[in-house]
């Protein structure tokens, strides 16, 4: 019920009322599961990423373990499948800001040890492909490109480059 309100009015106006509402149970009932709207916006943000981290995986799954090129391009691929097919959770986790949220520290992963050099390469070329996938999403491209997935991959081939990934086997 929360992805349906979600939908609805946007995580902004995300209410624990409102859900238990639509659930057909007094809000306390839901206090219970959720301290406060920012435990359920936590919970919403977390299943998205999972759902978004899943879907990844899944794309790489069959992508021999050498191919670092083929497994980019399959990652980015899933990103942007997931995004159209569920731009309110895309919007959720890297879209627009949510008034008065504060994110707890479950919704940040670890950050691993990565040379400064290669992390600065890395966060350039993942924050262009989701650019390029937010555009899309929020309907930037209209009237732009007519064939966005030409455009996406082209943008995903320009950071492959940028990141020194050798070419496809």
């Amino acid at each position: 019920m929360a992805h349906r309100q979600l939908a609805t009015v946007g995580a902004s106006e995300l209410s624990l009322r409102a859900v238990a509402q639509e659930l057909e149970m007094v809000p306390s009932g839901l206090y219970r599961y959720f301290e406060n709207r920012d435990a359920l916006l936590t919970a919403l943000i977390i299943g998205a990423y999972d759902a978004l981290g899943e879907q990844a995986e899944q794309a790489v799954k069959n992508t021999p373990r050498g191919d670092h090129s083929g497994r980019w391009r399959a990652v980015c691929q899933s990103v942007r499948d997931w995004a159209v097919a569920h731009p309110r959770e895309f919007t959720l986790i890297y879209g627009s800001f949510v008034t008065d949220y504060r994110a707890t520290a479950d919704t940040v992963a670890p950050a691993g040890t990565v040379a400064p050099a290669t992390l600065i390469r890395a966060l350039t070329a993942w924050s262009q492909v989701l650019g390029i996938i937010s555009q899309e999403v929020f309907g930037h491209l209209e009237g732009a490109f007519s064939n966005y997935a030409e455009l996406f991959d082209q943008s995903v081939e320009l950071m492959e480059d940028m990141l020194g990934l050798p070419p496809h086997p």
